[in-house]
């Protein structure tokens, strides 16, 4: 590619993968997750660079998700997944996830009560931020122009005669 006469070279698609990876200011993991029966729910893993991650059954309707790998940062993992949904247009589900430890989350699926086989294609993501952002503006003064003037204003009055009226 030519721009202005400056040469610039063509990206093969391996560094392009590479140059998104590395811009988010986050690792993710991103599955569809099923699960029915009394088996571990199965993901679907659509994108992952966090590491190993596994998913397990602890009982009904509770399972374990465990990074063998970067682990989870306290303060800084973020769990993405519908609060709430819908199955068969009728029953309501909620499913929460909570934050055990450096490499293990708890999700919960119920309806009511913890019960498995409510998870088909249930998006799921996880994210672990690499730093925190400063929420602090920047302080660097503003520099303020000098202005000199190179008219010196002035303002002129004429008066204006006075007309009486007529007596």
């Amino acid at each position: 590619m030519t721009i202005t006469g400056k040469t610039i070279p063509e990206l093969d698609d391996a560094t392009l993968a590479s140059l998104r990876e590395y811009s988010k200011p986050y690792l993710l993991y991103t599955a569809l997750i099923t699960q029915s029966g009394t088996t571990a729910p199965i993901p679907t893993e659509l994108e992952n660079n966090i590491g190993n991650i596994e998913w397990s059954r602890i009982s009904g309707g509770t399972y374990l998700v465990t990074s063998t790998t970067s682990g989870f940062t306290e303060d800084l993992t973020i769990v993405n997944r519908p609060a709430l949904f819908l199955i068969n247009n009728i029953d309501i589900v909620s499913v929460y996830s909570t934050l055990v430890s450096t490499s293990e989350i708890i999700v919960v699926s119920a309806e009511g009560i913890p019960q498995d086989g409510l998870l088909n294609n249930f998006g799921y993501e996880i994210r672990v931020y690499t730093t925190i952002p400063d929420p602090t503006p920047s302080t660097t003064p503003t520099p303020t122009p000098s202005v000199t003037p190179s008219v010196t204003p002035s303002i002129t009055i004429t008066p204006t005669p006075s007309i009486s009226p007529p007596p």
